[in-house]
Parts: C-alpha cells; structure tokens; sequence
C-alpha cells in the first residue's frame, strides 16, 4: 500500500504546502471493494464444494487481510485527520494572504493614482527638458566654437607657462646660490667678528704699550731734564770751583757713568718704542684690512638683503617693492610713449632693462604677498583675458586689478610689458 508524501512548496506564510493524500486510498478502496464483492460469490459456491474446511481458511486468510486492510485504513483515516487540520491552518493563512493582498491592491491602486500624476508631471517636465535641449544644443554650439578659440589661446598660454616655468626654476637656482653665498658669507662674518675680537684683544695691548711708552719718555725726558741739570750744574761748578777740578772730575766722571746708563737705559727704550710702533703699524695694517673686508661682507650682505624678502632673511619689504615697482613702471610707460614710431636701439635697449627691473620687482612683490606667480603682459592681452588665461574665468578680473593697485589706475590700461602680481 501507498503512503503520501509531503510536498516541500510553501505557502506565503512560511508553511509548507501539502497535496490531499486521496490519491494513496484509491488502491486501497478498490481492493476492499474487490473483497466485499467475492465474499457472497464464495458463500454461494460453498455448496458445491467438497470441504468445508479449505473454505474456513479461504475466509480467514481474507479475513486477516481485512484486518490488516481496515488497520491501514485507521492509520490512513489518523493521517487525513492531520491533513485535515493541516489544511484548515493553510486555509486561515491563505485568509490571511488575502487579506493582506486586498490591502496591498488598495495600496497598488493608490500607488497607481500617485503614478498617474507623476507620469503627467513627468510628462510636462518632458516638454520642459526638451525645450531646455534646444537650448543646451544652442549653447553648446556656442560654446564648442568658444572652446575651440580658447584652445588656441590655451597652446599660447602653454608655450608661456612652459618658458616661465623655466624663468622660475631658473630664479630658484639663483636663489638657492643666493642662499648659498649668505650662508658662506655669515660664516666669513663670522670668523671676521672672531678676528675683530683679537684686534680689539690687540688694541688693549698696544694701548698698555702705548701707556708704557709714554712712562718711559716721561722718565727719559725727565733724565734728560736731570741731565741737563747736572751738566747746568757741571759748567756752574767748573766756573765756581775751578780750584776743585779733583773733586768736579770726579762728579763728571760719576755723572757721566749714570748719564751712560740713562742713554743705554733710553736706547733700550727706545729699540722697544720702535719695536712697539712697528707692532701697532702691523696692527694698524690688519685692522685697516679687517675693516675692508667686514665693508666688503657688509655691502654683500646688502646686495643679497637687497634681492631677498623679509620673510626670507632680507630687507626688502612688500611696501618698498611697490614703490620701486610703481617707479619703474612710471619711467617704463614713459620710455614706450617716447619710443612710439621711432628706431632707437639705445631706447629699445632702455625699455628692456626698465622691463626686467619692473619684472625683478614685481617678483618680490609677489613673494612677499606669498602669491601664486606673475604674469609679464604682451600685445593684446587685457586684464580680463590674463584673468581667465590663468584662472580661467574672465571674471576674476578684480584680484588681479587689486593686487597691482600700486601700479594700475586703470584696469583698461595696462601696458605691454608690464610685469603683474597674481594672487
């Protein structure tokens, strides 16, 4: 006999679905009728037979099948009982389910409602975006011709990025060497501050010999006071007491010994007063050279203090930038007016150096004010379109006017030439 299985589909409320188990009684019903309908056949034949007691064990044969038959059926009947209960579950869930589907239909429905509108809405934001495409298609025509001038303009601006590029590392390498040279240049300061030191240490000392030297004559030129004396008193004593030429000789004698000494003690001070004034004109001589050199060092280190910002150790400030800036650039506007329609190579030559003395200015400017770059101006270009060469919008005009108030009155009047600051 067949038993059901359960089918592992689920329902949508997570329980499994299961098929009716009908089907596994049909064998079993048809046999059970198959029985009942032979059991009066064999009852009407048992006449006819010779034993009665193989027909008693036909029937108890059948009966015992019965048995086993109507057992199956109660197993059968208990598991249709589940079914049963099982199905009355899967029908409240599938109640459930409808109703949660009515539900969601009104909510399908309303939803439907919100889509209609937004399909309307979306339907004239359609229109709307197609008429703003015309425009766009318009304005990107427009604007494809204007890309393709400002290509043009852009190679030119590569070109000169490009060769300021090189002037900026160029300028860096120079102030590398700059820093370089201060570097080697506050050293030799130093050792000269050093040498200043025992010059001074030296000073001391010959000041101490002058001092000594000056004792010396003193007392020289007080023997020779003593001298002079003694022989006054000599020629008076041979005068008066000629008489006591022993005795006077003999003073002369002593005299002349002492006299002896002072003069070699004089000579001995005087070969230490020479020894001493050559020592202070050697001293003399290396000061007059430490002095030199220490206005040597000292104008160099102007001349580098002069090329460099505060910011870095130098002495030029922003403000005495502008000024030489804006001095430079008057004598430069000044130059080009003069040197319109004339052929003068000392005017041209002029112009170029009072331009590279604007650019040099400019670029301390710019590195004091801690800008971007700066820009030398050539023919054609306006501030507008130096504006958008470097920021590429010509509007930014205005930080570039403000940046060179110091030598713009004007923003539609900037010069070839004219080296600006960029912010």
């Amino acid at each position: 006999m067949s038993t059901p299985t359960a089918n592992v589909q689920t329902n949508r409320n997570g329980r499994p679905h299961r098929q009716p188990r009908l089907a596994g009684l049909w064998p079993t019903l048809s046999t059970c009728a198959l029985l009942c309908g032979t059991a009066p056949l064999f009852a009407d034949e048992a006449a006819p037979t010779a034993s009665d007691e193989d027909n008693t064990s036909a029937t108890s044969e059948r009966l015992d099948r019965l048995e086993e038959e109507k057992a199956s059926l109660e197993e059968e009947q208990a598991e249709l009982e589940d079914e049963k209960t099982s199905l009355e579950e899967e029908k409240a869930d599938l109640e459930d389910e409808k109703t949660s589907l009515e539900e969601e239909k009104a909510n399908l429905e309303d939803e439907k409602t919100s889509l209609e509108a937004a399909h309307a809405r979306l339907k004239a934001d359609k229109d709307s975006l197609k008429t703003e495409r015309d425009q766009l298609e318009q304005e990107t025509s427009r604007l494809e011709t204007e890309l393709e001038q400002m290509r043009e303009s852009t190679e030119e601006t590569e070109d000169q990025a490009a060769s300021l590029q090189a002037k900026l590392e160029a300028v860096e390498a120079e102030r590398a060497d700059l820093r370089a040279q201060l570097e080697a240049l506050t050293r030799k300061h130093a050792d000269l501050e050093d040498q200043a030191a025992q010059v001074a240490l030296l000073r001391r000392q010959l000041d101490e010999s002058q001092t000594a030297v000056e004792r010396a004559e003193a007392r020289a030129e007080a023997l020779r006071e003593e001298i002079e004396q003694l022989k006054q008193q000599r020629e008076d004593a041979a005068r008066k007491h000629t008489a006591q030429l022993t005795a006077s000789e003999l003073r002369v004698r002593e005299h002349k010994d002492r006299l002896g000494d002072v003069e070699a003690r004089i000579q001995h001070l005087e070969q230490q007063l020479a020894e001493r004034d050559a020592q202070i004109e050697r001293l003399q001589a290396a000061e007059e050279r430490h002095v030199q050199a220490t206005q040597q060092l000292e104008t160099q280190l102007a001349e580098l203090r002069g090329r460099l910002t505060a910011p870095e150790g130098g002495s030029v400030t922003a403000e005495q930038a502008r000024a030489d800036a804006r001095q430079q650039a008057e004598t430069l506007a000044r130059l080009i007016r003069a040197g319109k329609g004339v052929d003068n190579t000392q005017l041209r030559q002029q112009i170029r150096d009072i331009e590279n003395a604007l650019h040099r200015s400019q670029y301390l400017v710019a590195r004091a004010e801690d800008a971007r770059t700066v820009y030398r101006v050539r023919p054609g270009d306006s501030i507008g379109r130096i504006s958008a060469i470097v920021y590429g919008d010509g509007g930014e005009w205005e930080q570039i006017f403000e940046a060179n108030r110091h030598l713009l009155d004007n923003p539609d009047q900037v010069l070839p030439g004219f080296t600006l600051v960029i912010p």
